[in-house]
């Protein structure tokens, strides 16, 4: 009896597999497949899946920084403005800050002067930001804002962000 039941469980497995794509199956390794949004890199199943085992970590881990900036002020003569970055839910310690200063002139925001990158852990201060300068050459007011950029190291975490405009007695023409 216990053989026909074995013999009868073996032959409805088998004959559900044969109604399955041939990829379906996933090997017992702690393998899983998902499904992927494109574009992806990975190895890709026929059956447009992506093995997770095929991701690196950092493709398995994504995070959504905050980024940050003061306004823009004058300090020895120039345009400055300082960019950092906040956890938000990602684990990395550091991320890597970019920040551009950019002058309103001719009906338009334009990138003046150096802009600042630097690979910075969380939080702010002066240890902690990436600097942006730009030589004023009148002290003619002028509207200015910076702009951020955030890349967390080890995270495929990204974040942006453009502070509010504030007028300013310095123009680069």
């Amino acid at each position: 009896m216990r053989t026909l039941i074995m013999a009868l469980f073996t032959g409805i497995v088998l004959a559900l597999a044969a109604t399955l794509p041939a990829d379906a199956a996933v090997a017992n390794h702690g393998h899983i497949k998902a499904p992927a949004p494109l574009p992806v890199a990975g190895r890709m199943a026929p059956s447009g899946f992506v093995s997770v085992a095929s991701l690196t970590i950092a493709q398995r881990r994504a995070c959504s920084p905050i980024a940050d900036g003061d306004g823009v002020h004058v300090s020895s003569g120039d345009a400055s403005g300082h960019g950092w970055w906040k956890l938000g839910n990602c684990h990395a310690s550091k991320a890597t800050v970019s920040i551009v200063l950019q002058e309103f002139i001719n009906g338009g925001w334009r990138n003046r002067g150096q802009g600042g990158q630097k690979t910075v852990f969380a939080g702010g201060g002066s240890c902690c930001r990436a600097t942006a300068r730009a030589t004023c050459l009148t002290s003619a007011t002028t509207n200015w804002r910076s702009h951020v950029d955030v890349s967390v190291v080890g995270e495929s975490g990204t974040a942006s962000h453009t502070t509010p405009s504030v007028s300013r007695a310095c123009r680069v023409p």
